[in-house]
């Protein structure tokens, strides 16, 4: 289904309104699912980081803020009511249930997940061989993209540029394979008190070096 969810630093207010949304219930739903089917391939991963990626505090928030740009875009690309064709790119995809999710509801798109996590090619090969919603992994490096020029229409990148050494080079590359009509959908956190990755200067940068592309 297609909700707006508004660019920025969200409201508590609204983030408590987009957790009670139809569109949130579907995406925990799927997510829910996701996960008990592939309980023991994720098992690993999971422990690494989290079992339940939806229901971090940010993803909460990041996962539905990306979808809803991904189907605004869809439908103007005149692609929406699941004949989509777009080409879409996870960038620093890890191991979750959203590139997954975004093939089931744009079934005529294609889903490419690129990480240089050396263990993810297994796992996506063991969830895509029980799974009907099937995403392509590449092992691979953001700073140089094993990609051609203007080969996507849409590319998402969900709180992985903060933890980069070169954002500049990496969003270089984004603007490189993405089509000169195609979008590129960034979240990221911010540490207002500066003790982790991006304080608010940092962020200033960050949203500069991109409208700079």
């Amino acid at each position: 289904m297609t909700q707006t969810v508004d660019s920025g630093i969200p409201l508590i207010s609204d983030y408590d309104r987009l957790l009670g949304s139809r569109l949130f219930t579907e995406m925990e739903q799927f997510s829910d699912t996701f996960l008990a089917t592939n309980r023991s391939v994720l098992e690993g991963y999971g422990r690494r980081w989290t079992r339940d990626p939806l229901h971090q505090w940010s993803r909460q928030w990041e996962y539905p803020y990306c979808y809803s740009k991904i189907s605004g875009h869809l439908t103007a690309l005149g692609n929406a009511g699941g004949k989509a064709k777009a080409k879409i790119l996870d960038a620093g995809s890890g191991a979750t249930f959203f590139p997954h999710y975004i093939a089931a509801l744009a079934p005529g798109s294609a889903v490419v997940c690129l990480d240089q996590d050396p263990t993810l090619p297994g796992i996506y090969a063991r969830i895509n061989a029980t799974s009907d919603a099937r995403v392509r992994f590449e092992l691979g490096d953001l700073h140089k993209l094993p990609f051609a020029d203007a080969e996507f229409d849409i590319i998402y990148c969900i709180s992985v540029l903060e933890h980069t050494d070169d954002y500049q080079k990496i969003i270089a590359e984004f603007r490189r394979v993405l089509k000169k009509d195609g979008i590129l959908i960034v979240t990221f956190d911010i540490s207002i008190d500066g003790n982790a990755d991006i304080p608010p200067d940092g962020a200033k940068k960050l949203m500069q070096a991109i409208q700079s592309r």
